[in-house]
């Protein structure tokens, strides 16, 4: 059987058009069992094409059995050229201390090295084919919005369920409906006030809280331009962390991710405040937990800024950074150039204009504030010219850029902060990363990667379309840092313990 189709594999193919030899050159490369599956397949469908081109009786379930055997062939060449992976070292810069040299080898993935696949190693594909593929996250949030000292608000989006899983706050038995319905028999619907829901769901997540231990890490995930708690990569991050027992919450910037905008001030490259005061709520809700932030894109440069302010002083305990763009003026200068950088430039304004389109009456009064503007912004520097320069006081674009770029603020961080960049990125261009500073900070590990575009990275374990090649990587780095929390803090409750100890009285 098997010397029989070979034969008839072989006189097919032979006698195939130009689209079957492409497939050959595939089929070369591919293992032997795949190899055979893509033969076997392609006969049938050579075979079935020439039935139909000879004049024989086009039956319905001829065209049937042409278009499932077609179907056979697509999937086996999609699955034989995602299969295909390259595999490069990943390039780690940092000082050689003990500290990092420990750290560095508890990251196993690096180890492994940076597997693409192949066909996506194209800077263009990883980023645009990931952005419109990647597999999303089923998470069910329940959304707080945090007041700001201005009066504006951000919102924060709690995961209550990940992957469809079934929580108590979910469940309606039909007794906990009826103790609701009967805890008051002379309730009336409210008709001259309305009640407050705020305490129902207050008590929700203070159920959510209890579900996990203390000293449970907890995470804050900072997208980036434009982004929020809906983004795909952010969710595979959720995710990881949350099956890790982590305790994590989505950070979304004001007016980003449907969320409300209460007050003419949208966020920045340069503003900070925001940042600083989640993370102050988060160590008052839980001081007995570590402290870790993710920032991604605008999100990465937002979190080392506020890392470099704050310094000996940074509330949290250890961060990673993807994507950084670092210098705000050299990435600004690729967008202005080509055909995808302009690209790119035109899709993220486009994004800015449809968040800002809802506020825009908010804005109405200020005095630099012009309409037409933002209405003509077609890329990332004509909105910066129309809302972000005009609501943060800088005098031109390039201030702003200057100013706002974290390769200022990076030779300040004063915490273990993982920076991981795509040497390929066509957005944050490896042009754009402060290796000096990097250098001369001990606290800061760089890692770069051959390919990944810009929050591509299509490789790993779940690669083509599952979560990015950094994830595993940043888990590693947090599980390493928060082991040495829980030593440190162990340690110092056993001193506290030795200390309140009543002296040994001698006679």
């Amino acid at each position: 059987e098997k010397a029989t189709m070979s034969s008839s594999s072989s006189s097919s193919l032979s006698s195939s058009s130009s689209s079957s030899r492409s497939l050959s050159n595939i089929m070369r490369k591919s293992s032997s069992s795949s190899r055979t599956t893509l033969i076997a397949t392609a006969a049938a469908a050579t075979s079935f094409s020439s039935m139909f081109s000879s004049g024989a009786a086009a039956s319905e379930p001829a065209r049937a059995a042409l278009f499932v055997t077609s179907g056979c062939v697509l999937v086996q060449v999609m699955r034989t050229v995602f299969n295909h992976k390259t595999l490069s070292d990943v390039s780690v810069s940092c000082q050689n201390t003990e500290k990092n040299a420990s750290v560095l080898k508890m990251l196993h993935t690096l180890r492994v090295g940076y597997d693409a696949i192949t066909v996506l190693r194209n800077p263009h594909m990883s980023t645009i084919l990931a952005t419109f593929f990647r597999k999303d996250v089923e998470v069910e949030y329940q959304r707080e919005l945090l007041p700001m000292a201005c009066g504006g608000v951000v919102a924060l989006d709690w995961p209550l369920s990940v992957d469809d899983e079934t929580h108590k706050y979910r469940e309606r038995t039909p007794e906990m409906l009826e103790k609701t319905r009967n805890l008051d028999k002379d309730f009336e619907p409210h008709r001259k006030s309305i009640p407050s829901q705020t305490p129902k769901i207050d008590g929700v997540l203070e159920e959510h809280y209890k579900t996990l231990p203390e000293d449970a890490p907890t995470l804050v995930l900072m997208s980036g331009i434009a982004g929020g708690s809906h983004d795909k990569y952010l969710k595979h991050m959720l995710r990881r962390a949350v099956m890790k027992g982590y305790r994590v919450v989505a950070f979304n910037a004001r007016g980003t991710s449907e969320s409300p905008l209460m007050t003419p001030q949208f966020y920045s490259a340069s503003f900070t405040g925001d940042t600083r005061a989640v993370m102050k709520e988060m160590k008052r809700r839980f001081p007995n937990a570590p402290l870790f932030a993710v920032g991604w894109s605008l999100g990465a440069n937002i979190l080392t800024n506020t890392l470099g302010e704050d310094g000996e002083d940074a509330l949290v305990d250890a961060a990673c950074s993807m994507c950084n763009p670092f210098d705000l003026n050299r990435c600004d200068e690729n967008l202005q150039k080509g055909f995808w950088g302009k690209l790119y430039s035109k899709s993220m304004a486009n994004n800015m204009r449809k968040l800002f389109e809802p506020h825009k009456h908010l804005f109405q009064g200020l005095r630099e504030y012009e309409p037409a503007l933002v209405r003509k912004a077609r890329t990332v520097r004509d909105f910066d010219e129309a809302i972000t320069r005009v609501t943060f006081g800088f005098s031109s674009v390039d201030a702003y850029y200057e100013a706002s770029g974290s390769k200022r603020k990076i030779v300040d961080v004063r915490v273990p902060l993982l920076c991981v960049q795509a040497k390929d990125d066509p957005i944050a261009s490896i042009e754009a990363i402060p290796r000096e500073a990097i250098a001369s900070n001990e606290h800061v590990i760089l890692l770069e990667t051959e390919s990944g575009g810009h929050l591509g990275w299509t490789a790993g374990a779940e690669a083509p379309w599952g979560a990015p090649w950094p994830d595993q990587v940043a888990m590693e780095f947090f599980e390493v840092h928060a082991l040495e929390w829980k030593t440190k803090r162990g340690a110092n409750t056993t001193r506290a313990t030795i200390s309140k100890a009543p002296a040994e009285v001698t006679a």
